[in-house]
């Protein structure tokens, strides 16, 4: 019987399952272990073997943007959105302080072998994997040995707490350990929806290395996730969507314009699927938010095929295009814009491809689904509709306020 994608990786991360100097080696690697083998970076080893070996994250420049008995909040990927959701957190927190982007650290020159031959004699004894693989995970781990010793060579300032945007994942990985050995308060905070689905994608990394003291979760939804996956229920404190205190009253609406927000490259094989499916509904038209990280270019050579369907060409975030008036509703496809929808005054259906089981507000699978869909809501009373916006929000963001009609 094959394995799947996540068997493998909690296969591979058990190979590493030992402490060097007090830190879990396969809780630090484990994201780059998932990548390994979900097959994200294969083709990336040379560079990665070369950064692994000559470089190294400059901690000293992290130590100075610390403030003793200070919170302390960080951040990885460099984007405008990502920044805001850890400031509202932050606020609703109480917390005043900076919050640092740790992709905005310099990497200096390292060259420094002593965790390497050790390294080389451990992951060479890995079975059914290349030589060039067990290089890639040799020098890898050497890496994070080398952070390591970096780390605990510093005389690092401590923080009063630690929030890391997301305690599974590399950096704030080895941090969250590091500040769980000088006994400081730890957080990690829900930033999107990870769902079980099978098979479990690398997302499920989120729940399953979770290395913080406490999860602040948007609502009871991902509560009852994490905990049938086997978080500890302790750990987790209902906290709300810190970007939304109330979801805006919505008006029965007459479909004719619809904003479509697609989902990232990994799951474009859906995007598709849903362009063609909305390029049945010829009377009504249809608008594409792309994701950063799709071809612009490709979809707009797509939308040429259809009279119904164009890509927003503007810069407007999704919040901004929410609250125009001109889109009737709000379709979406594996992103949380199936949820602010909502909070922005807008009807949202899911697209439910190849039935995954998120937790969507109304689910579709077809154009003779979403014909239905969009029939039923046109012709419900406002208050139903409304009541069922209310139960949803408050299930999945932890919001129970609807505003004043």
């Amino acid at each position: 019987m094959n394995k799947s994608n996540y068997e493998k990786y909690k296969d591979l991360k058990s190979e590493f399952d030992y402490e060097y100097r007090g830190f879990n080696m396969g809780q630090v690697m484990a994201m780059d272990l998932a990548q390994f083998v979900y097959g994200s970076n294969n083709k990336n080893y040379l560079p990665k073997i070369y950064n692994y070996l000559f470089k190294i994250i400059n901690l000293d420049q992290f130590n100075d943007l610390i403030n003793e008995n200070k919170p302390l909040y960080t951040y990885v990927t460099k984007r405008d959105d990502y920044y805001e959701l850890v400031k509202d957190y932050m606020v609703k927190i109480g917390d005043n302080c900076d919050i640092i982007c740790l992709n905005d650290l310099e990497s200096k020159k390292n060259f420094n072998l002593k965790g390497l031959f050790t390294s080389l004699w451990f992951c060479f004894k890995i079975e059914h994997i290349s030589v060039l693989q067990k290089l890639y995970l040799s020098f890898m781990c050497s890496y994070y040995k080398n952070l390591i010793d970096y780390l605990l060579a510093l005389d690092v300032v401590i923080p009063s707490k630690y929030v890391a945007f997301n305690s599974s994942t590399r950096l704030e990985t080895l941090l969250t350990l590091y500040f769980n050995m000088k006994n400081v308060e730890t957080f990690s905070l829900q930033h999107g929806f990870d769902y079980l689905k099978k098979p479990l994608p690398i997302n499920i990394i989120n729940f399953e290395n979770i290395t913080a003291s406490n999860v602040l979760c948007w609502g009871q939804y991902t509560i009852e996730q994490m905990v049938k996956f086997g978080v500890d229920r302790d750990r987790l404190v209902l906290f709300g969507n810190p970007k939304y205190d109330l979801i805006q009253y919505i008006h029965k609406p007459k479909i004719r314009k619809v904003l479509v927000a697609l989902s990232r490259v990994l799951f474009e094989d859906g995007n598709i699927k849903l362009i063609d499916i909305i390029s049945k509904l010829s009377n009504i038209k249809f608008e594409l938010k792309l994701h950063p990280s799709l071809d612009s270019h490709k979809y707009y050579k797509i939308s040429e095929n259809f009279s119904n369907i164009s890509v927003v060409t503007n810069k407007k975030t999704v919040k901004e295009l929410l609250r125009n008036h001109k889109y009737d509703l709000a379709l979406t496809y594996n992103t949380t814009v199936h949820y602010e929808a909502f909070v922005n005054g807008k009807l949202s259906f899911g697209y439910d491809f190849e039935s995954d089981g998120a937790k969507l507000f109304e689910k579709f699978a077809d154009d003779r689904e979403l014909k239905k869909l969009i029939l039923k809501y046109e012709n419900l009373e406002n208050d139903k509709i409304n009541n069922e916006i209310e139960n949803f929000a408050q299930y999945t963001l932890g919001i129970n306020k609807l505003s004043n009609l």
